[in-house]
């Protein structure tokens, strides 16, 4: 008995002396882990404000160059009855504009002189009577304005760009016969539209 006595007493206290080595080397690990990991997510955070303050100064400085940028905003499926310059005026880069699909009523024809640029034009779907001054978009490729409320066509002159416009289910009951004049090779989408000058008498 005195001698397991005096094993247990001899081992126990290497033991705890082994095992306290032990937690104070991790101890001591982990107190020198803990500031390196406070550090670099310091610096993250850091790096992250300071991006934010650029991204805010940038904004605050030069607005007009970050919207210059975008070149596809959409607003199609939005409850929106006028387009002006006010609005996208100041997307001068702007090339496929969507407005589809919306209670459009009204387009201010001065919009067209900042969106120099634009190569499609989605106007279906709304309840527009007229489209002013589409002639002023030297670079537009297609216009989609079927499903409106227009009751004459729109005037193309100056449009040798211009490949495609839709048309389709309208009011209009009347083509001139110099509409398509110099635009040899736009396509015309004119369901529920009559084109006499297209018949062959």
């Amino acid at each position: 008995m005195v001698v397991l006595k005096d094993k247990v007493s001899v081992l126990g206290p290497g033991l705890s002396l082994e095992v306290w080595s032990l937690v104070l080397s991790l101890a001591l690990s982990f107190k020198s882990l803990v500031p390196a990991l406070a550090l670099k997510v310091w610096s993250l955070v850091l790096s992250l404000a300071l991006s934010l303050k650029s991204l805010v100064l940038a904004l605050a400085l030069s607005p007009e160059s970050l919207l210059t940028s975008l070149n596809r905003p959409s607003i199609g499926e939005m409850s929106v009855v006028n387009l002006s310059r006010a609005m996208l005026g100041q997307f001068h880069q702007l090339l496929v504009l969507d407005a589809a699909f919306t209670d459009l009523e009204w387009v201010e024809p001065e919009l067209f002189d900042h969106l120099t640029h634009l190569e499609t034009l989605h106007l279906e779907s709304g309840r527009l009577t007229a489209v002013e001054n589409l002639s002023a978009l030297k670079h537009l490729r297609r216009v989609y304005l079927q499903q409106n409320q227009l009751s004459q066509v729109v005037r193309l002159s100056g449009l040798y760009s211009l490949v495609f416009i839709d048309l389709s289910y309208n009011r209009i009951t009347h083509v001139p016969a110099f509409w398509l004049d110099g635009l040899r090779h736009l396509q015309v989408a004119s369901y529920a539209i009559h084109f006499p000058f297209f018949s062959k008498k």
